[in-house]
């Protein structure tokens, strides 16, 4: 069962946050949460991305990047990171990742950009990828917890 699902970013601003909002929303009775590698703590979330959040209805609990740590691998049924280099940063400093970890946007073709710095425009490109992701990886956790579309 999938239960615990971490999705992992570089600084835990705009990809992770963004996966886990449109995650939590689709699977209710899993626990979705994000990080980063390189989290930056104490900085603010990006105002444009809050409002992208009020544009598409979604929500977060909490706004503050989070430090990925051992417990939270350790916690995780599944990570889902955003670059494969992240995937094999995570693995060379966790362990216990290995053999749970994914890329998010594998059905896309890999690796999904870092708009940090970037323009809106980025911005909202990333949004886009991430949210065309999210039915494939829901309906491939729906399966691993033995629901069926219609349940």
């Amino acid at each position: 069962m999938i239960r615990n699902i971490l999705v992992v970013c570089t600084g835990n601003q705009y990809r992770s946050p963004i996966a886990e909002a449109l995650l939590q929303a689709a699977l209710p009775d899993c626990e979705v949460r994000s990080a980063g590698l390189h989290a930056a703590l104490g900085v603010l979330a990006p105002p444009l991305l809050k409002e992208m959040f009020v544009t598409h209805g979604l929500s977060r609990p909490h706004w503050a990047p989070w430090q990925i740590g051992g417990a939270d691998v350790a916690r995780a049924d599944l990570l889902l990171v955003m670059e494969a280099t992240q995937k094999r940063e995570l693995e060379r400093r966790f362990p216990a990742a290995a053999g749970k970890t994914f890329l998010y946007g594998a059905s896309i073709g890999g690796d999904i950009e870092d708009p940090h710095g970037r323009d809106t425009t980025v911005i909202e490109r990333c949004f886009e990828q991430i949210r065309s992701c999210a039915p494939g990886w829901v309906q491939r956790i729906a399966a691993l917890n033995g629901v069926r579309e219609h349940d």
